[in-house]
């Protein structure tokens, strides 16, 4: 009876975690996206970055997950193979040790390389979209290769077919604009983005505003006064306030600076490394 009455309850806890289990944001009807969620939230370098947790890993996507973030930006390179991997730096120097380019080593041995220090493997962009589909994430991409070659063009149709597997498409939106690959197999597919400067020359040549966009860029570049024009066309803005935008040292203060500002002017969405969360949601709100 006692072991009966343990199964009910575990059946019970699943059931309701299931009914818990959020959904991830969905860029097709962008009023009501910005009416369900009216503080939109990414972390920047793949999840919240921090010890055992290195930027681009599968550990920081689950800590940007438990941590409320709505969204995180998945840095997409190719293998040697032409096979999508999650990782920043063209050079896997600084994060793992190894002198080579990720674009010199094959797609198996670059997963199973670890960072530097950790015990979290360099993950294939599969991983992390399936991990995002089950922590109910929204996936922003940035497409890291350039090269109009074929083992670009390969990693970039399977990122499509990786996000569209796992019913994240409408929950995906990309910030690498211009690329004839990311046009010609993402178009249609996920939401695109312009930057602020895009969104002045269309006004600047009284060309329609693609309202379908996004409007993605650094903090430095959405004064007020074009923070009001673009919501006024009912387009999402999604600030970028990251480290390196700031000087050493003084990147907290003027962080808490541009996201008071921005939140005021009427910003919802921001893409932001993990120190920042402070200033968008404080603990314990």
């Amino acid at each position: 009876m006692a072991t009966s009455f343990l199964l009910g309850m575990v059946s019970g806890l699943s059931a309701h975690a299931g009914e818990q289990q959020r959904k991830p944001v969905d860029f097709r009807d962008i009023g009501a996206l910005m009416k369900d969620r009216p503080l939109l939230i990414c972390a920047h370098r793949g999840g919240v970055v921090g010890p055992g947790s290195p930027q681009c890993s599968l550990e920081a996507i689950r800590r940007a997950a438990a941590d409320g973030y709505d969204m995180v930006e998945l840095d997409v390179r190719a293998s040697k193979d032409g096979r999508p991997v999650v990782f920043h730096d063209a050079s896997l120097a600084f994060a793992c040790g190894d002198l080579r380019m990720c674009s010199m080593v094959p797609f198996g041995e670059l997963t199973r390389m670890r960072h530097a220090g950790t015990n979290e493997s360099i993950p294939s962009l599969e991983a992390a979209v399936a991990l995002c589909a089950e922590l109910g994430l929204g996936i922003q991409i940035d497409v890291k290769d350039s090269a109009e070659n074929e083992r670009t063009r390969r990693s970039i149709k399977e990122t499509a077919a990786a996000i569209e597997k796992r019913g994240l498409a409408p929950a995906t939106m990309t910030i690498s604009n211009g690329g004839r690959f990311i046009d010609e197999i993402l178009s249609g597919k996920i939401t695109f983005s312009i930057s602020p400067n895009e969104f002045k020359r269309f006004e600047e040549r009284g060309e329609p505003v693609p309202t379908d966009h996004c409007v993605f860029g650094h903090a430095i570049d959405l004064p007020d006064e074009l923070v009001k024009r673009i919501s006024a066309r009912g387009m999402l803005i999604m600030a970028s306030i990251n480290t390196h935008h700031y000087l050493p040292g003084k990147d907290m203060e003027q962080a808490e600076k541009d996201i008071a500002r921005l939140r005021a002017a009427g910003v919802t969405g921001y893409q932001i490394d993990s120190d920042y969360m402070r200033y968008l949601r404080p603990a314990g709100r």
